[in-house]
This record gives structure tokens, sequence and C-alpha cells, in this order.
């Protein structure tokens, strides 16, 4: 069928379109909140540096049949290199709050400098009077380098180029972009800014979660994961709402759980899932395969043969939180191929060796001993099997992966931590001697390793690892891990063994001065990334299962279970939604008697579970 366009004017025939299928949008529509700049930073001279180094990247280098896009030559605007000739003359302070008195007035070759208050993604806009015709350039970053904005950080073009003639003017981007900080810069004429904004493109059912505790650093760390996640969510799970927008596997594990216990739905990950169960062929990897992004697939055919175990992992958890649901049946044909194609690289003993693709474990050292046989991914490739043969109901499944697991046990436990990875020479493993922090994480996370079997393991990571390690001094030899994913996973393994004070103190330490910085949690350990990543929300679920007490919500059974842990805040209150209803709960300690009291959904029963060492009684506090 084809539907046609007609001119209203005269009736002629515009154009035809071939009809397209819609599928069912689920998520819902944002309300485009508008947030005004809060501050004036600063005001300064720039100059034009024909000498300045040009960056010279692959996007406009590199154009070719694989790397898709326009050469130089086509470009009607080379934005990039004019930016790098610009630089900066003379900085002055002004730290006026908006809004402004009088507008802000800027010449040719002055810029201001604009504090947004957050890092937050939309439609960045700005009214503005051109005294005469203009050129102005706008660039933007998540945090300032050197007390200025780099446009180029995240190795991507943060800048916007307009010529204006005389007149007044509301100009707004077209698409989305993100970040905290402005700055105009005057290239030809003379302007007067009167307001800067960005139109919000983000989630609007974030804001269905409360949570607020006696601890204010763990407040902000909350709002600054809502923020984040808030900015990943709008059609599927992103990484960052920056740099790829991309719906990347194993982020989408995490970001997954923060939705359902925040949102109180599971609209975007019912998006997320269906676009896998809808592709016929994911074309470019091999057959059996998962895309490690999808619907974004790599020109190259690129893929992490990790990513597709970590979607075994969430369609685990999805049918927990959604067990109505027939997603698994859905794409049951593709676990079993991707299944399948991880066979043809077990060794003898079991283990997956020498993987094909992007072996992937975490921004760290971590990734550098992914050859041979990686132990990180078969502790995921055996936390997979576990989990497909109890989604799927099959005994051979499960064995394999208890199989699997013990062998990791035999091997990769030396001298104290499980080592990374053993490379093969004339035919007989070898095992190496170097281990990663992120691979202790792993083993617990994947329940290959309890306290109860590795209590000195254990204890060490407790006691001598974690945010406050000096990794030149303190057992040098264990390569720290990064935020994505060790940091998370270390968390994970805190939860699970009930250190809940330990777990409050590591979620100040590790994200506090991310929050402090951008409003919004980041990819790595440090600013030189994206500081927008979604999967670091998953800091909500922490605090909503760890510090409020929320161990699980069972949707099928209507089965809920608080569960009270030991901890030094003083006082915990929360609101989750549970299908159209709220679950309230409020807790205060006075000496050895912790307070609380809750509102249940209708139909739902609540199971409290004591551990948290004082004597529990119920009063009215909410």
């Amino acid at each position: 069928m084809v539907q046609k366009g007609i001119c209203q004017k005269d009736q002629s025939l515009l154009c035809e379109t071939e009809e397209k299928k819609l599928l069912k949008r689920h998520v819902s529509y944002s309300k485009f909140p508008v947030k005004h700049a809060e501050q004036f930073l600063a005001q300064g001279t720039f100059g034009i540096d024909p000498e300045a180094k040009i960056w010279e990247d692959r996007s406009y280098l590199g154009i070719d049949k694989e790397y898709e896009g326009y050469p130089v030559e086509e470009l009607e605007l080379f934005l990039s290199p004019r930016l790098d000739r610009m630089k900066t003359k003379r900085m002055e302070k002004r730290k006026e709050k908006f809004p402004f008195k009088k507008a802000v007035t800027l010449s040719e070759g002055e810029f201001g400098l604009f504090d947004m208050g957050y890092n937050t993604t939309g439609f960045m806009g700005t009214d503005l009077i051109c005294e005469q015709d203009c050129t102005i350039v706008y660039v933007f970053d998540e945090v300032l380098t050197q007390e200025d904005i780099c446009y180029n950080r995240m190795c991507c073009v943060n800048g916007i180029y307009y010529e204006l003639k005389k007149g007044a003017y509301t100009v707004e981007t077209i698409q989305p972009y993100t970040g905290r900080y402005g700055k105009w810069m005057v290239l030809k004429g003379k302007i007067h800014i009167r307001d800067i904004w960005v139109r919000e493109y983000i989630n609007p059912d974030s804001d269905n979660g409360a949570f607020n505790c006696s601890d204010e650093i763990v407040n902000r760390v909350f709002e600054a994961a809502r923020r984040t996640f808030s900015q990943n969510a709008v059609d599927i799970y992103m990484d960052c709402p920056s740099r790829e927008r991309a719906g990347w596997l194993c982020d989408s594990f995490f970001t997954a759980r923060v939705e359902a216990v925040l949102t109180g739905n599971t609209k975007v990950e019912d998006n997320f899932l269906e676009n896998f169960c809808l592709a016929e062929r994911f074309p470019g990897i091999p057959d059996g395969m998962l895309p490690m992004c999808y619907p974004a697939d790599h020109p190259l055919g690129e893929y992490i043969p990790n990513w597709a175990l970590w979607m075994i992992l969430e369609l685990f958890e999805y049918h927990k939180r959604k067990p109505d649901e027939k997603i698994h049946g859905r794409i049951w044909d593709k676990i079993w191929k991707l299944l399948k194609l991880f066979e043809k690289y077990e060794n003898s003993d079991g283990l997956l060796e020498n993987l094909d693709g992007w072996v992937f474990v975490e921004w760290s050292r971590a990734n550098a001993l992914t050859d041979g046989v990686n132990y990180p991914s078969n502790m995921l490739y055996s936390a997979a099997l576990r989990a497909a043969g109890v989604l799927y109901g099959r005994e051979d499944w499960k064995e394999k992966g208890r199989k699997i697991a013990d062998v990791i046990c035999s091997q990769a436990y030396r001298n104290g931590f499980f080592i990374d990875h053993a490379v093969r020479e004339k035919g007989k493993l070898i095992f190496t001697k170097e281990s990663t922090e992120v691979c202790q994480y792993y083993a617990f996370f994947m329940k290959i390793a309890t306290p109860v079997r590795y209590p000195e393991l254990f204890d060490i990571l407790c006691e001598k690892f974690g945010p406050g390690r000096n990794s030149k001094e303190c057992y040098p030899e264990i390569a720290p891990a990064n935020a994505f994913i060790g940091n998370y996973l270390r968390i994970e393994m805190l939860s699970q063994n009930m250190r809940t004070d330990q777990v409050l103190q590591e979620t100040r330490d590790f994200f506090a001065y991310m929050a402090d910085r951008t409003g919004t949690l980041w990819e790595h350990d440090g600013a030189f990334a994206s500081c927008n990543h979604g999967f670091a929300s998953h800091i909500i679920d922490t605090c909503y299962r760890d510090i409020l007490g929320v161990e699980s919500i069972d949707r099928g059974r209507k089965h809920i279970i608080l569960c009270m842990k030991k901890q030094q805040i003083a006082d915990c209150y929360g609101a989750l939604k549970v299908e159209s209803q709220y679950f309230k709960i409020k807790w205060v300690q006075e000496g050895e008697i912790r307070y609380l009291d809750y509102q249940a959904p209708e139909g739902y029963e609540v199971h409290v579970v004591n551990r948290c060492g004082k004597k529990i009684k119920y009063k009215s506090l909410l």
C-alpha cells in the first residue's frame, strides 16, 4: 500500500511513501520541562591562533564504506578546525545568578560562560538580540576543563554555529544535546543574551519514586542517579545521551533494575527487549550471536560476546519483574542458538577459550588479559547457563553451569586470589600470575565464590580494597577496578552479604564527587568520558534495597519482602510505585528500637525480616 502526500493549494501529488507498520510506543512521552541557566560564570576574550594543533579524528578523516558519513569536502561547514583555533586570552569570573537584571552583552572577540546548575539533556535554547549581522558559536560540555570548556573532550564536536541577521531571536536546537556548561563566543557583531535554557528531554516516570534518608550525601547521590536514569531512558536504555545514545547490553542489566523500582513499570525495558525479539537476523556478526548494542549495529560487524551473556541474566530478572510477559519465550530460539555458538569455543575442560570478537570485562587492566581462557568471561558463562536453565527448565544447562564453576575454582584460585586468564603454550594450559580486582568481584557476583568457601579472600576484599585503597602500596600486584562495572559489582558483593554500613559509606566515597561536580553519575571513576551514563543510576536500586530495606517485590504472587538491615543512619523514607499504587515505607531508629511504618498496595502481602540488630516496633510515621 502507498500513502500519497497531496498539496492543499493545488491538489498536486507531492510524494509517495511506502506505508510503514509502526510498533506500539509503550514509553511515556516526555513533558519537556524547561531548565533555565543558573549562573553567568565568566566573561572574557578569545583570539584566533592560526598555528593551533588541529584535532584529526576518524569521524571526518576516515569516512568510507565502512565508516559512513560525509567526507570533509562535502561539508558546508567544517566546525572543529575553527574551534581548535579559538583560544581564550582573558577570563574574568562573574558568578551572577539568573535571571539577570540586564542582558549579558558580548561583542566581537568576547565570550560568556554559563552554568545550567547540573548536567542535563535536551534542546538548548537562547533568547538574544543581534545589534547587527552576527556570527556566533556555542560550545558546551558536562564539566569544565581548567575552568574552561573543551568542546571535544568526549571526542565529538559539542559546538553549534549560528549566522544571524540583525534582529531579536529565540533559537533552539533541533536535536537534544547534553551538558552542564555553555559558552557563547561572538566571531562577528554584537549580541545581548536575555535567557538561556534547556528544554529537557527526559523520562517523566522517573519522578514516580521517592527516597530520603538522614544522610544528605546519599540523598544527593540518589538525585544524581535519578537525573542520570531520566536522561538515558526516553525510548530504550542508552549508555549516554551525549556521545553515543546507543542501547548496549550489560549496561541495560543494571539500568533495568532501576526502571522497575524508580518508575514502577518496565516500559523502556519492554521496548529494549522487544527489539531483539523482532529482528529476524543480525547481519555482520556470527550466526547465533547477539549484537552488543541494538538497534545500532556496528558497521564493521564488531561484537562483544560477553554482552550477549548479560542479556540472559537480564531476561532472568525481567521474568521476575514481569512474570506474565512471555518475551523469554519469544526469544527462545535466539538464546538456544547463542548457547550453541558458545559451545564451539569450549575446550576439553568445558571452559571458553580464545573467544572471537571484543572480549570485554571492564574498563581497566582486566581488558588486557582476555586472551586464552578468560576466567571472568567464564564466570559470566557459568551464571548465564544456570540462569537460562532456570528460565527454560533445562537441567542440562544448570548442571553445565555448575561444572564450569567448579573447574574455574580448581584452576583460577591461586595464591589467595582468582587469576584473570590462562594461555596455551605447546598444547598445555599455562596459568598466568596476574589478578585484577574486578575478577574477584565477578567471582562473588556470579556465585562462583562465596564468603563461606573463600573467607580469607572475602575479608581481604572487604577490608583492604574499595575506594580507599592505595593501589600502589596495598596489594599493588592486583590491578584496581573501575566504575564500569567493577565498583558496582563490589557494592553488590557487599550487599549480598549484609555489609550495609559499608555499602552506605562506599556509596558516598564512589559517587559523591560525581554528584557534586555534574549532578549525574559517570562512565569511569574520572571525568574523561561520559559523565552521564545510564547504568550508573543503579545506585537507586542499592538505596531502595539496602538502605530503605525493600528486598524484593514479587508482582506475580503479590508479595513484598521488607528487610530491616543493620546500619547507622537515623531514619529513612521511600515510596515505590507498584502497578498503579504506592508502597510507602518509613523507619526511625531511637536507641535500641527501630520504629517502622508502611502502607502496602492493595492485595499485597508484606513480610518483614529483622536483620537490624534492634527490636522493631510498629508506629504511625506516615
